[in-house]
């Protein structure tokens, strides 16, 4: 059975939104009919959400959280996290994902991901920063244990500064201006990638 999110219109968004199907067969489709606007958190605990043959957008201003016994269908959709420090648990595969610090306050977005789970971006990963003060810093949930990434698509990476990130099981990022934090694998980095570099154009 596939059932339609309700838009409740403009100016009206979702707080914190929780995909779960408690059917006997645990096999509905939650689907968008409009762009998704949640103010707080996202969390796909069982059945299947799905951004349409449409491919709403889903801004996010809280955490992404993925069940195993939930799925996600991207098709050619774009996730954008729109808050400030946020949270990724579990594993999903993207379209298109995209996170950004446009406010000059000389203060970092945090960026973290579960260290159990695997993030796949199968269209273009957008990670931009506005200046060196001003990064969008990715790590990993337990600092020294490896987050896995795995990119199949394109990147738009600038002020970035990136920790603990396995990025081996896909294409070699692509980035600028981006701070090697240590303990980075396929991230391109002249130096080895498990020292700490900071890299100007790769």
């Amino acid at each position: 059975t596939t059932h339609t999110l309700k838009d409740f219109g403009a100016g009206a968004d979702y707080y914190n939104l929780t995909i779960n199907d408690t059917s006997a067969t645990n096999s509905d489709t939650f689907q968008l009919g409009a762009a998704l606007n949640v103010d707080g958190n996202l969390t796909i605990t069982d059945g299947t959400f799905d951004v349409s043959a449409t491919n709403y957008q889903i801004n996010l201003a809280g955490n992404w959280s993925k069940a195993a016994a939930g799925a996600f269908t991207q098709q050619s959709g774009t996730v954008v996290l729109d808050g400030t420090n946020q949270t990724i648990s579990g594993s999903t595969t993207f379209n298109n994902f995209s996170k950004t610090d446009a406010t000059d306050n000389a203060t970092d977005l945090i960026l973290t991901f579960d260290n159990t789970g695997t993030q796949t971006i199968s269209g273009l990963l957008t990670l931009d920063g506005l200046d060196d003060t001003d990064r969008v810093n990715l790590v990993s949930d337990s600092p020294g244990t490896q987050w896995s990434l795995i990119c199949n698509g394109t990147f738009a990476i600038d002020y970035v500064d990136v920790t603990d990130s396995d990025a081996s099981g896909g294409t070699t990022v692509s980035h600028t201006n981006t701070v090697n934090g240590g303990n980075n694998l396929n991230w391109g980095f002249p130096s080895a990638d498990n020292a700490p570099f900071f890299g100007a154009n790769f």
